[in-house]
């Protein structure tokens, strides 16, 4: 069975093949109107110069004719290149009539008067042209004399003849531009508006979005900040009264510098949302890659056994978003490791550099000892292990979709021995420079 292609693919083909019957209309016309001076000329006598110079007309014309299948890139040039060889030669206007057309279209008022008054140049030497053939061939077109009148009387006659011809041959053309630049004219206008509708949606946009982003930022202030900043007080005041107990101790400065971390960290969100534009936020990147020894030892503080190897190259240049993805990825990491095999030892590898980005696993000691999982090196495992992925929380689904919004990718999988592990890959983009202190 035949399937009939979509409306929109069928007017494409319908513009398409408009398109090109109109330009072979066009090509042979202007051919065929090129052959009728040499053809003039020539039943007025072939020694005279007249004819060959009908000659060089014909091919020049003709060459021109194929040439206005690019008039909408040439069309100036063309116009040019016609009217003057239609003055100098005994040729046909129509080529430079035609190229005129698009030049209404495109070009400015200046530009068009101007080359409109030398198609008309053009179109009266074309005149003066057939003119000099004589009798036996323009003269036959308008006189029914009998026998035809000589080339003086036609000459003598030139002070309608020549205007009227003129009329003829420009009236179409000049109304076929004259249409055209309107209808272009109307397109612009509308594509304009159609412009800056969208420019202004897109601003009303920006400003919803930063309302809510404002309205957000308040609420984590008010709410989310107060309370913390009251568990930091009960945290401080449980560890002034721990006294001897250092269990209790260790406990309450845990609590306090988690607390004290959070607020910091809420403080950074809230300048965020306060201050969308992307300089604003590549400043305000908290954590960089000589974090992740302090993120280390503040899971170690907390009770974890971790094993870590951080092995990067020129960490300091790269770029901060890069640097703070990374530490976040981790953060999150050895949360969700936590959360899917509690008590059990972790293991974090962050390594690489400029040539090849930051690769991050974080698995538990279970799953490194797999003599598969310890071959796999640095190659995203999840895409080749048989562990089933997992369903990811709100933690990870951000996670991942940071590290695709820098260029990376990231995967989370239950292992099938056991435990949780995390792949992540980031590129390396080097940061901005920091600017150099001026000199004197």
């Amino acid at each position: 069975m035949t399937v009939a292609p979509p409306p929109a693919q069928k007017s494409a083909w319908a513009s398409r093949a408009g398109t090109i019957t109109l330009n072979v209309l066009i090509v042979a016309t202007g051919v065929f109107l090129s052959l009728v001076p040499m053809t003039e000329q020539g039943q007025a006598g072939m020694n005279r110069l007249p004819f060959y110079l009908s000659i060089v007309g014909f091919f020049a014309l003709g060459t021109a004719s194929v040439l206005l299948i690019w008039r909408r890139t040439l069309a100036v040039q063309i116009t040019l290149a016609a009217s003057l060889a239609a003055i100098l030669l005994p040729a046909t206007p129509f080529v430079a009539l035609v190229a005129l057309v698009t030049v209404f279209k495109q070009r400015t008022w200046s530009t068009i008067i101007q080359l409109t008054l030398l198609v008309v140049a053009a179109t009266v030497a074309g005149g003066l042209w057939d003119l000099s053939a004589g009798p036996h061939a323009f003269a036959a077109a308008f006189s029914q004399q009998d026998p035809l009148p000589t080339a003086k009387e036609l000459f003598a006659n030139a002070g309608w003849i020549l205007p009227l011809g003129t009329v003829i041959w420009m009236w179409p053309f000049v109304t076929w531009g004259l249409i055209s630049r309107t209808l272009t004219d109307r397109d612009r206008a509308r594509n304009g508006e159609s412009r800056a509708e969208h420019e202004a949606q897109g601003l009303r946009d920006a400003a919803s979005t930063q309302a809510a982003r404002q309205e957000v930022a308040r609420e984590l202030h008010d709410t989310i900040a107060a309370k913390l900043s009251t568990v930091s007080l009960h945290a401080g005041a449980l560890e002034a009264q721990a006294g001897e107990n250092p269990e209790l101790l260790d406990s309450a400065r845990v609590v306090r510098s988690a607390v004290h971390d959070s607020i910091e960290d809420l403080r950074h969100v809230v300048a965020q949302l306060r201050d969308p534009d992307p300089e604003a936020s590549q400043r305000q990147h908290r954590y960089s890659l000589g974090d992740l020894d302090e993120l280390i030892e503040e899971a170690h503080r907390s009770g974890n056994s971790v094993r870590s190897r951080i092995s990067l190259s020129d960490f300091s240049l790269c770029d901060p978003a890069i640097a703070h993805a990374s530490y976040r990825i981790v953060q999150e990491s050895l949360t969700n490791a936590r959360k899917h095999a509690p008590g059990a030892p972790l293991s974090v590898t962050v390594q690489g550099g400029p040539e090849n980005g930051i690769f991050i696993k974080v698995h538990t000691e279970a799953m490194a000892s797999d003599p598969a999982a310890a071959s796999a090196g640095f190659v995203d495992p999840a895409l080749t292990s048989p562990g089933a992925p997992t369903t990811p929380g709100h933690g990870l689904i951000g996670m991942r979709e940071r590290a695709q919004q820098l260029g990376g990718s990231l995967s989370a999988q239950l292992a099938p021995e056991g435990g949780f592990r995390v792949d992540g890959w980031l590129p390396w983009t080097p940061g901005d420079p920091e600017p150099s202190a001026p000199t004197a």
